[in-house]
């Protein structure tokens, strides 16, 4: 029989005390930080450590996250995070932001939302290595100034197309004295391995500088000479002399392009040398691939190389002074 109105009924009586009452809810998880300050969760009970949130952890807001996600293919981003809403050869997806539309299947990658709030400085660590979570990843960090990104041993950079303050004498002396500590990407680190490897054994190291027009060469090929002039040096400053003939080189081979206003049209390969002091004691420079072409006939809105009008410029003041 139910129990009476008022009456001390199983209910009333099975109702725990405030005192007895435990609203804590126990797990077994626990979120722990990297040093770069990324999310991890390790299980206290059975030692597993995994990058993806338990679902003991997760909030209402992750929950309604769930379902499969992809990469779709988009034409101002590349590619955007949408959800599947259904499956076939076309599928129908919805992207954060509420956008829905249709997309072939096999243009699209898979997706764990959950990889889109891990942001690292290695792109080794990412949870799946493709062009999507590659960019975004690059994205993200580009939107809080972090430039530079590594890819194992390789450096990826990005042009902020303004000054940041990474560089400078100060700078170089932290890449220089950093020991056992993990400095953050930067192109130090990789003058700095070179370096290294001339000085602790007998053999040649190579630095290789790659990217598109605009892509911030020149300046990458500035700061590693400038890194190795400030810690190697040389008893004659050889070191200042290989920096200031840079910009010479560039009035010859750098010119205004659609994409850029000071764009390398040339490449170029540069030996430094080290006496056994471990001195820079010389330099060679080989030019290639010059775009001699522009010299007399240049693109609509392109010019000719800097020097011609320097030289222009020069000839104007020497002929009304």
């Amino acid at each position: 029989m139910p129990p009476k109105k008022g009456g001390g009924g199983g209910a009333a009586a099975a109702k725990k005390k405030w005192w007895e009452q435990d609203d804590e809810k126990t797990t077994e998880w626990q979120e722990l930080k990297t040093p770069e300050g990324l999310s991890y969760y390790y299980n206290s009970r059975t030692g597993i450590t995994q990058w993806e949130c338990p679902d003991e952890l997760k909030t209402a807001e992750d929950f309604a996250k769930g379902g499969q996600w992809v990469w779709a293919p988009d034409e101002a981003q590349a590619y955007v995070a949408a959800k599947i809403l259904t499956s076939g050869a076309t599928m129908s997806v919805q992207t954060e932001e509420g956008q829905t539309f249709n997309v072939p299947q096999k243009k699209c990658f898979p997706l764990q939302w959950a990889s889109l709030q891990r942001v690292v400085a290695d792109l080794t660590l990412l949870d799946d290595i493709n062009a999507p979570l590659i960019l975004h990843n690059l994205k993200k960090r580009f939107e809080q100034d972090k430039i530079y990104t590594n890819l194992g041993t390789i450096l990826i950079s990005l042009n902020p197309f303004f000054r940041l303050p990474l560089y400078g004498p100060e700078v170089i002396k932290d890449y220089q004295e950093k020991g056992l500590r993990d400095m953050p990407p930067h192109v130090f680190n990789i003058a700095d391995n070179a370096l290294k490897g001339i000085l602790d054994s007998p053999e040649n190291q190579s630095i290789v500088v790659s990217g598109e027009s605009g892509s911030g060469k020149t300046e990458a090929t500035k700061q590693c000479l400038a890194y190795l002039a400030a810690n190697a040096g040389s008893s004659l400053g050889v070191e200042q002399k290989i920096l200031l003939s840079n910009p010479i080189l560039e009035a010859f081979g750098n010119a205004k392009t659609i994409r850029n206003n000071n764009s390398s049209r040339f490449g170029k390969y540069i030996e430094i040398n080290f006496n056994r002091d471990k001195e820079i004691h010389g330099s060679k420079t080989t030019n290639f691939l010059l775009e001699k072409v522009r010299v007399i006939q240049q693109t609509v809105t392109e010019r000719n190389y800097h020097v011609f009008y320097q030289v222009c410029k020069l000839a104007t003041f020497c002929m009304t002074s």
